[in-house]
């Protein structure tokens, strides 16, 4: 294996192979070996993978350009990258409560929204009054208590406003919307 000119080596790797990698919980380098000149190359998935750490179709080959080659500082440059990378993780773990509760928020819209399609297909199938009550018992039992609260979460007074990305606030205020138009109409 020849570097090109500027001193990079590109392997290419099967998309199962780098889906893998991306997969796992600890670093992952890359190596590459020239045995006839006794050099090694070396990147992180992270650097080498364009679009990491977005995954792969399953078919195919990925080309990874590899910048560094194995020097006397090696064993110093990996323990740098190795304890930069935990550190990363440990400030991600302390984040997870958030997006936990942020995804939680998530599911619960969209079983809301999943309840008034049902009430909507209730309603509109001309269903007895009593058929009708009793489809309704469960999602007003389910939900009745917590709507109040997730409205809450966008009025500009409510202590329990918290910043949402505008992709989730988007989808989830639609959402909450016609939960409030549905509490209304009942």
């Amino acid at each position: 294996m020849r570097p090109s000119a500027d001193g990079l080596v590109t392997v290419r790797v099967e998309h199962s192979t780098v889906n893998y990698w991306l997969g796992k919980l600890t670093p992952t380098m890359i190596v590459v070996a020239d045995t006839s000149e006794r050099r090694l190359w070396y990147g992180w998935i992270e650097y080498a993978h364009s679009d990491y750490p977005r995954r792969l179709k399953c078919e195919g080959k990925l080309d990874l350009t590899l910048r560094l080659e194995v020097a006397p500082d090696f064993t110093e440059a990996v323990a740098t990258y190795v304890c930069e990378w935990f550190s990363r993780l440990r400030d991600e773990i302390h984040r997870l409560p958030d997006r936990v509760q942020l995804t939680q928020f998530s599911l619960h819209v969209a079983a809301l929204s999943r309840c008034l399609t049902q009430l909507h297909l209730a309603l509109t199938s001309g269903l007895s009054i009593e058929k009708l009550l009793d489809s309704l018992y469960f999602p007003f039992l389910e939900f009745g208590l917590h709507d109040g609260f997730l409205v809450s979460l966008w009025e500009s007074d409510s202590p329990w406003r918290q910043p949402l990305s505008s992709r989730i606030a988007g989808s989830s205020r639609q959402n909450l919307r016609s939960t409030s138009n549905a509490a209304g109409i009942f």
